[in-house]
This record gives C-alpha cells, structure tokens and sequence, in this order.
C-alpha cells in the first residue's frame, strides 16, 4: 500500500469512529442543547476515552 493509500485508509477509520461516537453520543449531545441551550462536541481525549464539552454561559 502506498503512503498516500495508507493516509486515506487511516483517515477513513477514523472518521468512522467519529461518526460511531456521534451517534453513540448524540442523546447527550441533544440533553445538552435542550436544557442548557449550549452547542457540545464530543472530544477523543485518546487512549479509548472520549470527553462532551461545551461552553455555558
């Protein structure tokens, strides 16, 4: 596999994985934006862990 295929096979996966946590996360994400009126994201703070932030207020 060329560097090139190997940068867009990597980059495939992980946008799979993110789209996997969007979905996984997006009843939080929601719970968030009702009651606090408040965009979140969800972070991959690496080594499995993912983190919802947002900034309120």
């Amino acid at each position: 596999m060329t560097d090139s295929a190997e940068k867009r096979a990597r980059e495939a996966r992980i946008a799979a994985y993110e789209a996997e946590l969007a979905r996984t996360y997006s009843p939080e994400l929601d719970s968030l934006s009702s009651r606090l009126y408040a965009v979140g994201q969800i972070t991959n703070t690496g080594g499995g862990c993912t983190a919802i932030s947002a900034v309120i207020g």
